[in-house]
């Protein structure tokens, strides 16, 4: 069985030159975690990402219906990506961008929980604000599928046309597309081939996860939900099938608190609240900005001027930038400890062009010898 224990990290910096005293992110920077080790004890690092604002931004929402929020904020990030929905294509779009500002949902919403413990297993014990797109699901004693009951009426963004609620062939269709051979899904990949054998629809309201026996991940709600670095998003199928695959590609189609108006890769994403969100729950922000600046001395450069709200820093500046704003460090998750992987020419002896035929390697053959 393949196991993994992650948390995700990375540095923002919030601008506290704000003029519009309904945002509530000035003076803030987030950071998480995330270690994923894999039997062959492979460790892929993740990079400073959105998540956690947008988990903040989600969590601090009004529970009341009616207006969705007040004012704006601007966001500097290193890249937009191209809008990419067909999860088969995906690899930081829809399941990046999108997730991280609640433009697309995940099946199930993790709850954080303290490595190398899983996440619950059973919807129950999930909080009733840990609202994704299956509202329960039951997982077979051999341990060989999930059943996954899709919540009723969430509704479509409405761009491109009217598209009703999410069901099952949504669901089965977007994790298909995502665990076919030739995916090159971000979220897809860190889920084990085990895991990958298919959703099959079982009514209008209901699929089936098969899993090959012996190969059930306990993490599995982490890596298909939200917590996923670039994790697999519900999109919709028949848009895919009425729209074509280019038009589909450029018409962002969620379920999120927010919806994409406008997606120009390496230009900007612009995103508006959605009023009345089916949660019961609308941003307090009503709109967003997200601007490509590949530069990490131009985001900081708009951060200190207050060109922007937010900006993704490297760690290097971020003390300075934060001085200067009067902001703040928000640390969100655990530390994640650094390091790095020796490869083969640390222990190759040889050297074709030293005197001996034998490469010197000082130091690291005396702590061989001696154990």
């Amino acid at each position: 069985m393949t196991h993994r224990i992650w948390e995700r990290c990375g540095l923002h910096a919030f601008n506290s030159e704000s003029t519009d005293s309904s945002v509530m992110f000035t003076e803030r920077s987030w950071r998480k975690n995330k270690m994923h080790f894999t039997q062959r004890y492979l460790l892929r690092m993740s990079f400073v990402a959105l998540l956690s604002a947008l988990t903040i931004l989600i969590a601090a929402c009004s529970g009341d219906s009616g207006p969705a929020g007040a004012g704006s904020i601007v966001i500097a990030v290193e890249e937009v990506p191209p809008m990419i929905q067909d999860p088969r294509r995906d690899i930081r779009a829809s399941g990046g961008i999108g997730k991280d500002l609640s433009v697309y949902e995940t099946i199930v919403r993790a709850p954080h929980v303290a490595p190398p413990a899983p996440p619950p297993l059973d919807h129950t014990g999930y909080s009733p604000s840990d609202k994704g797109i299956a509202e329960s699901w039951e997982i077979s004693p051999d341990l060989t599928s999930i059943t996954f009951k899709i919540r009723p009426d969430i509704p479509w963004h409405e761009n491109g046309g009217k598209w009703g609620t999410v069901d099952a062939e949504d669901v089965a269709w977007t994790f298909n597309q995502a665990f076919a051979a030739d995916s090159v899904n971000n979220g897809a990949e860190e889920i084990g081939p085990e895991m990958k054998l298919g959703f099959d629809v079982v009514d209008s309201m209901t699929v089936r996860q098969n899993i090959e026996t012996g190969g059930f991940d306990p993490t599995w709600s982490w890596l298909m939900g939200n917590a996923s670095f670039n994790g697999i998003v519900i999109v919709n199928k028949q848009a895919y099938d009425d729209l074509g695959e280019s038009e589909y590609a450029a018409t962002p189609i969620g379920t999120g608190r927010y919806k994409a108006t406008t997606w120009t890769a390496d230009d900007e994403v612009k995103l508006e609240a959605v009023k009345d969100h089916w949660t019961g729950s609308d941003a307090n922000v009503s709109s967003i900005t997200v601007v490509h600046m590949p530069e990490a001395a131009t985001r900081e450069a708009a951060l200190r001027t207050g060109e922007v709200d937010i900006a993704n820093l490297p760690a290097q500046t971020i003390n300075g930038a934060v001085e200067a704003i009067k902001g703040r460090v928000q640390e969100i998750g655990i530390a994640r400890p650094q390091g790095f992987q020796m490869a083969g020419n640390y222990w190759n002896q040889k050297c074709p062009g030293c005197e001996t035929g034998v490469m010197p390697r000082p130091g690291f053959d005396d702590a061989v010898s001696s154990g």
